[in-house]
């Protein structure tokens, strides 16, 4: 019984337990912070553009649709080309032609400990096209 009451008063190593114990959790929440700062530009980089191309389908005279895809691409920011895809659809209502600019995108969320499920982002604008008089 006297052996063990010599371990009581050494409490030499107890940081290092501590530490070892508060380590993951704090570099978890670090790599959480992290890639909710990549999801953020991701998600302001679709917007962002996609705002831009609208912009740019409305100028007269009508872009095509190639060169209104150039624009947000050259708007781009934050994003992977490969992982992104847009689309431009056109049509007509009672306040004349339109495109509808869409675009996806899959943000690869990748913690240090584990990999999460990706995740869907999509942006769509209409944007009404002056038409030739």
């Amino acid at each position: 019984m006297k052996h063990w009451k010599s371990f009581y008063p050494n409490c030499e190593g107890s940081s290092a337990v501590e530490f070892a114990v508060a380590a993951p959790v704090i570099l978890l929440m670090l790599f959480g912070i992290l890639q909710l700062g990549v999801l953020f530009e991701a998600r302001t980089g679709l917007k962002f553009a996609i705002d831009e191309s609208a912009r740019y389908a409305m100028i007269y005279p009508r872009p095509d649709d190639a060169s209104i895809i150039k624009r947000f691409q050259d708007k781009q920011f934050g994003l992977v080309p490969s992982s992104l895809s847009t689309s431009i659809a056109h049509g007509t209502n009672a306040d004349g032609d339109y495109a509808d600019i869409s675009a996806k995108y899959i943000v690869d969320v990748n913690f240090i400990f584990f990999r999460a499920p990706a995740l869907h982002l999509a942006e769509t604008r209409r944007a009404f096209q002056n038409t030739a008089q």
